[in-house]
């Protein structure tokens, strides 16, 4: 009996508070939607990354060599710990694509026929993989093949073995070992002018000039086997043949950018939930605060009649739950479309053979629980004040608040309105309230701003790379070191006007026990189109004397100014040199070791040599320049500035902006609901004080001033204070991906990212205020004048 009164009592509570109800579970509603679609999405690319490599029998370790016989293979696969190893034959060539107007990049990947175990399996699309006999056909990695619309005979033209070769499409396929497809330097992929092509592995011999060699190995671990140990065996025994060293899967290119990922969304998918929840819990805390306190007197009336405390908890923790639960609803459903939405868009990213958002009870279980905690939470902290009063002081009316004149009422009694005095009180009588409220109008500010800075620092990073780093209209990257004369040779190119030489060498840095593959570069300081940036776009000065470090590299190295490192040379020759330390630059990519470019021939050895070239070229005869170097043997690739921009706009655009999107929506509606709430927990609080004012004489607009101008001041005090906690929170973000060392991503917070910061919650905030306006309207003055007692 007293269940189904007190029941009845809830749905009244509920259609009374219905629009706070209404904010709480949109509040609830972003905060599992984020949780469900951000941490299944932590799943989603972990299992697919798993079930990928076990299909496709990805390698545990990794080796490169400038030219090995296959007569050693035997001795590797005897080295202890070894489960499989095979090798290949594989490398960039330039490539003329149908249709496409600067040469593409393809990475040739040799193939054997596969056999039960063989590893780095090519998981067919379309078509097939060709026949040993057939010398022109090539599998074509999907990416590539659907940025250019290729289909299954289409051909490809290349200079493969020091001859042009018609190459025809014969199937479409992918692989564990290109998840991402990214060209050596790049930092964003481009399927459009880079790809891979699978051929019979004696054709790719021929391409290579390694008739009976091999220049790729892979292998498989035993269980158990000790990796350093296998690592360091493939190093002694490839050191005579030009090793490049051996690499563990950790360290794979595309294996090391998908980790990245999954490691960023774990991150997100624990601090954007965690806010939601949060200021959700506040606000149930909030409402039941503001429906508790006025019904104190029933409350001791039931617990005088003997009703449990047990059974008032139970009512008004259903009246908390009632929302989350409707939130949590429309959280599971938004949430398993957001992740829905996501593997899509990895998918144009990441290719694996299937990437679809199965449901993860565990997941939804978990979002829905802190959901729950959260409100319960909220409730008891609301009731623990009133249920833990006598029933007779709590049948009591509560006794009247002590008003006292504070700094700013002060102020303002000297120099404000009446209306600004009324105002100021009313904010500052609750210090801690206010102070919540204004947190929670903050917190959507800083929602925005850790959302959505990374377009101002993607914007610094699109600065640096194509306005400092690379200026050159075309890179010409060489297979092997070119002399000197080569720079003649490329101004003679047509459409040439500038050439500017650069050569780079493959070593291995060495700290004490720490070491990691890396490059030497040379840098040019007279040089116009290429320069070592720091992320602030400043151009440190590379001092002679020593090297200086990426620093990525010196925090990998445990290495500083001051400090000496070895640089072993990885052509073979296994020359190590010692190098003091003279600079860290934080640069934007990769981990280097710089050197001024006329001490590269003093270190590296075997006189001038260039690795690649930067050409200013004339636009009108572009054509004719591509035509000659997509023919030129030498030539490894060809990279257009303005194309790899292009990409680039492209990339960011079809990615980040639905992401934007998706921030500022749940930005505003986190905004919008801590608004509605403070402005309907000040208006029944203060209904009597706004009603005596209207029968006093105020006007409707002079009463409606006081009310919004109280939330007015509790954005002043909170935006400021989100835009402070999001520029914490970006801040927190950079370092968590500073440790990443494919790239760094710089903190900038442009004026646009500040501006939307403020914008979204005052255009939240003035679409909360509607309803509360036509409730303040339609105001009982009668039944809010009427005393409780």
């Amino acid at each position: 009996m007293v269940r189904r009164l007190l029941d009845k009592k809830l749905r009244r509570d509920l259609r009374r508070h219905f629009g706070s109800m209404l904010a709480i579970a949109v509040v609830v509603t972003c905060g599992i939607a984020a949780f469900v679609g951000m941490r299944s999405m932590v799943h989603v690319l972990g299992d697919a990354q798993l079930a990928y490599y076990e299909r496709s029998r990805f390698p545990d370790v990794f080796a490169r060599v400038r030219r090995a016989p296959d007569a050693i293979v035997p001795a590797l696969r005897d080295i202890v710990g070894v489960e499989r190893l095979e090798t290949r034959a594989g490398g960039e060539v330039v490539v003329r694509v149908p249709g496409l107007r600067e040469p593409a990049t393809a990475r040739l990947v040799g193939i054997h026929d596969e056999t039960p175990g063989s590893l780095n399996r090519v998981v067919l699309r379309r078509g097939r993989l060709p026949a040993a006999d057939e010398a022109d056909a090539v599998t074509v990695s999907q990416g590539f093949a659907d940025a250019n619309g290729l289909v299954l005979g289409d051909t490809l033209g290349a200079v493969i073995g020091g001859r042009w070769r018609h190459l025809r499409v014969v199937g479409v396929g992918i692989s564990a070992e290109f998840v991402y497809e990214l060209r050596p330097g790049d930092m964003l992929p481009d399927s459009k002018r880079y790809g891979v092509l699978w051929l019979p592995d004696a054709e790719a011999e021929q391409a290579f000039d390694l008739e009976q060699a091999w220049n790729e190995l892979a292998l498989t671990l035993e269980p158990g086997a000790d990796t350093a140990a296998v690592v360091a065996a493939l190093d002694d025994a490839l050191q005579r043949y030009g090793s490049f060293g051996a690499t563990t899967r950790r360290l794979h290119p595309s294996h090391q950018f998908l980790s990245s990922e999954i490691d960023e969304n774990r991150t997100f998918a624990s601090v954007l939930p965690t806010i939601f929840l949060g200021v959700a819990a506040f606000l149930v805390h909030l409402v039941l605060s503001r429906v508790v306190i006025p019904q104190r007197d029933q409350i001791g009336t039931l617990k005088a009649f003997g009703l449990p405390t047990a059974a008032l908890v139970r009512h008004y923790t259903l009246f908390a739950l009632v929302p989350v639960m409707v939130g949590s609803v429309a959280g599971v459903g938004l949430g398993i479309w957001l992740a829905a939405f996501l593997s899509e868009m990895y998918q144009e990213f990441f290719r694996f053979p299937s990437l679809t958002a199965p449901l993860y009870p565990a997941v939804i279980a978990a979002g829905v629980g802190i959901g729950v905690v959260a409100a319960v939470v909220g409730a008891l902290g609301a009731l623990r004040r009133v249920l833990r009063l006598p029933p007779a002081e709590a049948m009591r009316p509560e006794q009247p608040a002590l008003y006292a004149s504070g700094i700013v009422e002060t102020v303002l009694g000297r120099h404000g309105s009446p209306i600004a005095r009324m105002i100021a009180r009313g904010v500052t009588h609750r210090p801690w309230r206010t102070a919540l409220s204004a947190l929670g109008i903050g917190f959507g500010a800083a929602v925005v701003v850790v959302g959505t800075f990374g377009f101002d620092a993607i914007g610094r990073m699109k600065h640096v790379m194509f306005d400092i780093a690379a200026r050159a209209d075309v890179t010409v990257v060489f297979a092997a070191p070119q002399g000197p004369a080569v720079v003649a040779d490329l101004l003679a190119l047509p459409g040439v006007l500038r050439v500017e030489p650069h050569r780079e060498a493959a070593v291995r840095a060495w700290h004490g026990h720490r070491k990691r593959q890396t490059a030497l570069v040379g840098v040019d300081s007279s040089a116009r189109m290429r320069q070592v940036s720091d992320l602030a776009a400043r151009i440190p000065t590379i001092h002679p004397g020593g090297v200086t470090l990426s620093a990525s590299l010196s925090r990998v190295l445990a290495a500083g100014v001051g400090d000496t490192v070895d640089l072993e040379f990885l052509d073979g020759r296994r020359r190590r040199i010692a190098q003091p330390v003279v600079g860290v630059v934080e640069d934007l990519t990769g981990s280097s070791v710089y050197v001024p470019a006329a001490a590269m021939a003093a270190l590296v050895g075997g006189g001038e040599a260039v690795t690649s070239a930067d050409l200013q070229i004339d636009p009108r005869q572009e054509a004719a320049l591509y035509a000659r170097l997509v023919a030129a043997p030498q030539v490894q690739s060809v990279t257009a500035r303005v194309r790899m921009r292009e990409s680039f706009d492209a990339t960011i655009r079809e990615s980040f902006y639905m992401v934007l999107t998706t921030m500022l929506l749940i930005a505003g509606a986190l905004s919008a609901g801590t608004i509605y709430n403070a402005g309907r927990v000040t208006l029944s609080e203060r209904a009597r004080d706004l009603a005596s004012l209207r029968v006093l004489g105020f006007t409707r607009g002079e009463v409606s001033r006081i009310l919004f101008g109280e939330i007015g001041l509790l954005g002043a005090f909170g935006l400021p204070l989100g835009i402070a906690i999001g520029i914490g929170m970006a801040w927190a973000t950079v370092q968590s991906l500073g440790r990443d060392e494919m790239f760094r991503l710089p903190l900038v917070i442009g004026p646009r990212t500040i501006g939307l910061g403020l914008a979204v919650p005052v255009l939240a905030g003035l679409f909360s205020l509607w309803p509360l306006r036509h409730r303040l309207d339609r105001l009982d003055l009668v039944e809010s004048l009427k005393t409780r007692e």
